[in-house]
């Protein structure tokens, strides 16, 4: 049948009179833009809705600061994030939008999945069934006291931020989290809020301690409603400059090293990247790189190392290097070694071991970020085997030496040529 109806549509097509050709073109342009209106109505997230937000699973969420900006139209979804659909794919949870007219991302902070096995954790803490009320649950739960006061034990090892929890970080912590909030005093429902955030994801926690405003490389947060954050939509992630010019990449890799310096070297508290990718990294305007994803960073108070005096904790903790030929890039390390020193070599480790050197090997992305290498920097610079010793150092304790090199050499290339 197809076949016969097709050609006799054709030929009646043709019969007609150009102005009724015209009309019939017109009609269906007409009708594909008020399908697809219709479509685009239909589908449109509405990212005020109580739902969409969390708002009704707080005291178990991230916080209530932006709550009215959301209502308000202050904080608006952008591109595909407006879409239903686009929620339903977008399993990462990280979305666009603006507020007060500037860039931001949005974050959920974890797939669909992952919340959902901390609300039946939480469930499950307070004798209630799976997928019980989670605002319910969460005051009920025997996860930790219920008092306003937030204990060590509670907190341990519930994320990367308190692998090592000391008394001075969970009172920066509460602090942080006041200002934000607009907040004198911490209360109960605000320790469920942190709790609850420590269980999914501290990144809202990691911008408020370290934040884009003490001068730290980060995006700027703005704060949460529900079980939604917003933060600074900061630029392009470092994936893409993958190929760019030499000097750009010489310029950013020495930024790299910058920022690792900043994290290991900082007085009070050390940071370690337990994660180090091309997607966790950003490319601002102005050429300056961001961290935007502090989720998997160890944090370790120098103080309480210094006052605790641990064996062998004033001397720098070395890390060993993996190979790790079937995993591609990967990244070993020893949490209760970093978190009794008040030195280590790691964060340098990580970006030559998964970023720079010849080792790293992310899929699409060959011989590390300063592949191709000019010949007379391999020549006069002997920067490619720096950075493989970097890596994989020949002698024990020599790689905080060899990143000074590699930081002369670096700094050296993009002031010549900048």
């Amino acid at each position: 049948q197809p076949n016969i109806l097709l050609p006799k549509m054709h030929r009646t097509y043709r019969k007609l009179s150009p102005l009724a050709k015209t009309i019939l073109g017109v009609s269906f342009v007409l009708s594909i833009i008020l399908y697809t209106s219709i479509f685009l109505y239909l589908n449109t997230q509405s990212i005020d809705d109580l739902h969409v937000l969390g708002i009704d699973t707080c005291p178990a969420c991230y916080g209530t600061n932006l709550c009215d900006s959301f209502k308000n139209g202050d904080v608006t979804a952008t591109g595909w994030s407006k879409l239903k659909f686009w929620h339903w794919i977008n399993i990462k949870n990280v979305h666009t939008g603006t507020f007060h007219n500037k860039k931001v991302i949005m974050k959920k902070l974890a797939h669909d999945e992952e919340i959902a096995a901390i609300d039946n954790k939480i469930c499950k803490s307070a004798q209630l069934d799976a997928n019980c009320d989670i605002k319910t649950a969460i005051q009920k739960s025997s996860l930790f006291q219920h008092t306003d006061k937030i204990y060590i034990d509670e907190v341990k090892g519930l994320s990367d931020l308190v692998t090592c929890p000391s008394e001075r970080l969970i009172a920066d912590i509460k602090s942080a989290y006041l200002q934000t909030e607009n907040k004198k005093t911490f209360t109960f429902q605000d320790k469920m809020k942190l709790m609850t955030m420590l269980m999914i994801n501290p990144e809202p926690l990691m911008l408020q301690i370290f934040s884009a405003q003490e001068g730290w490389p980060v995006p700027k947060y703005y704060g949460a409603c529900g079980r939604w954050i917003v933060e600074e939509n900061s630029g392009t992630i470092l994936g893409d400059y993958y190929d760019s010019k030499w000097d750009i990449r010489v310029d950013l890799a020495y930024q790299l090293f910058k920022l690792a310096d900043k994290m290991t070297q900082n007085a009070d508290y050390a940071l370690y990247w337990t994660d180090v990718s091309y997607d966790n990294l950003v490319v601002d305007s102005a050429g300056k790189l961001i961290a935007i994803d502090l989720e998997n960073v160890i944090v370790v108070d120098k103080r309480k190392v210094e006052k605790d005096k641990p064996n062998n904790w004033d001397s720098p903790h070395i890390s060993n290097f993996d190979e790790c030929p079937h995993y591609g890039n990967c990244l070993s390390f020893d949490t209760a070694e970093l978190c009794s020193h008040t030195l280590a070599d790691h964060n340098y480790y990580a970006i030559c071991r998964d970023m720079l050197s010849n080792y790293a090997s992310d899929v699409g992305k060959p011989e590390g970020f300063l592949h191709n290498m000019p010949d007379y920097v391999k020549e006069d610079y002997k920067l490619d085997k720096l950075l493989e010793q970097c890596a994989n150092p020949p002698h024990y304790n020599d790689r905080l030496k060899i990143k000074d090199q590699i930081m002369d050499i670096l700094n050296k290339l993009r002031t010549t040529h900048v």
